[in-house]
């Protein structure tokens, strides 16, 4: 079995401290039974969404087909949250960059999540056979979101551009796990035919996965207890993965992607947004042994830092403080070990709708943001910074972050030379 260590931010003054483990599978799979995971819970309430009232009728006095429709999507998908039992882990909102975000909470009591989408789609009055995504404010994004959902096909070709603002401005927690899929074109992807298949199977890196556990996400509740639904959920994933990309195998940073996945969607639909991600959005070659594609995004980042903050580029240069020193996190984990989560939630949305592009942009405005506390700093003062100060910063006030990373210049064709 080969191994290759690579950088986090575990950082020394004189060196990185090597946490990524890099496995590769060399021998086939053998078969053999794996027991069921999941089980069945009521799902959490929309409290959020709703004004505290009794949940109505069985359609909410629902008439159009449209509305209908959504609805019996989003009933499809709590019974396959229930199933799985992720829905003990919500979100609450929270202000970010104008639009609504989310933080961890645990489940209350109270409305259904079907009861409270019936309650608000029949209490909203936009026409179902007109969409205005660009005068969607607050108010009506709930029910924009759910007509979007419900006509992706037509409305992802026709009004692209407006889904790109609304999704800059944060997808609704609530449909993230359905838009998710959309996004990255992983609703209808044929991996998860095979995840079951593959969770019968042995993988040489099961004991690397099952070693690696505990350090993903270690104080988030569904990932906590050992040998829990949440941890067994994610090696379920990471298993089926390394299996189903032997090149790439097994690699640490991709365990908190799938987390972030598996908040948000049951096991199969993550597995199938994780393989489309990896393959279609330069992942994949991140994670590949060799790790020569997070060289060249080091680089490629690098050369950004000295053309748009030149002030900056020479203090690092001075320090001997090395792009990769707090970068590598950036884009092997999409910042979810660097910024709080609710913050990484809405990155995510951004990725998948734009691309590894938005992974420059945030890491560039991050360092915008944080050039003018960088420059009186020291190499010491400089790791210390960037593994807790920026994200006390960053938390207190994320609107900017997003507000810079989309007025940063990028130039597509010159990443690509």
């Amino acid at each position: 079995m080969s191994a290759v260590f690579i950088d986090s931010l575990l950082l020394t003054p004189n060196r990185l401290q090597p946490i990524e483990e890099h496995v590769v599978p060399e021998s086939p799979p053998k078969l053999q039974s794996h027991p069921p995971c999941g089980g069945s819970q009521t799902p959490p309430d929309m409290n959020q969404l709703t004004n505290g009232s009794d949940p109505p009728p069985a359609n909410g006095g629902l008439s159009s087909p449209e509305e209908l429709a959504l609805l019996k999507k989003l009933e499809e998908a709590n019974r396959q949250l229930d199933a799985d039992e992720k829905a003990r882990h919500r979100l609450s909102p929270c202000k970010l960059n104008g639009a609504s975000s989310w933080s961890v909470s645990s489940r209350s009591a109270g409305h259904s999540r079907t009861g409270s989408i019936t309650s608000m789609l029949s209490n909203t009055s936009v026409s179902s056979s007109s969409l205005d995504l660009e005068a969607a404010n607050m108010d009506d994004l709930w029910t924009v979101w759910g007509k979007i959902v419900t006509d992706w096909e037509n409305v992802s070709k026709k009004k692209s551009s407006q889904i790109k603002d609304l999704v800059r401005k944060g997808v609704p927690h609530h449909f993230r796990g359905m838009v998710w899929q959309l996004l990255c074109d992983a609703h209808e992807s044929p991996a998860k035919h095979k995840y079951a298949e593959y969770l019968k199977q042995n993988s040489a890196c099961e004991k690397v996965i099952r070693r690696d556990i505990t350090r993903t996400y270690p104080e988030h509740d569904f990932f906590r207890e050992k040998d829990g639904l949440g941890q067994e959920s994610l090696f379920n994933v990471m298993k089926a993965y390394s299996l189903h990309d032997r090149e790439v195998g097994y690699c640490q940073g991709c365990g908190f992607i799938t987390g972030l996945l598996l908040m948000q969607m049951p096991e199969e639909e993550a597995f199938a947004v994780l393989v489309k991600i990896m393959l279609e959005y330069r992942l994949r070659e991140l994670f590949k042994p060799s790790m020569a594609e997070l060289g060249l995004c080091m680089f490629q980042l690098e050369c950004m830092i000295q053309e748009q903050l030149p002030d900056l580029f020479h203090h690092f240069q001075a320090q001997d403080f090395c792009v990769s020193m707090f970068a590598s996190s950036w884009f092997l984990t999409l910042f979810t070990t660097t910024l709080p989560l609710p913050i990484a939630c809405h990155i995510f949305d951004i990725f998948l709708s734009e691309g590894i592009e938005m992974i420059f942009r945030i890491g560039l405005a991050i360092l915008k943001l944080a050039e003018p506390d960088l420059l009186s700093l020291d190499m010491e003062g400089m790791i210390t910074y960037m593994q807790k100060d920026v994200m006390v910063k960053i938390e207190k006030d994320p609107e900017p972050l997003f507000t810079t990373a989309f007025q940063l210049k990028y130039n597509a064709k010159k990443m690509k030379k």
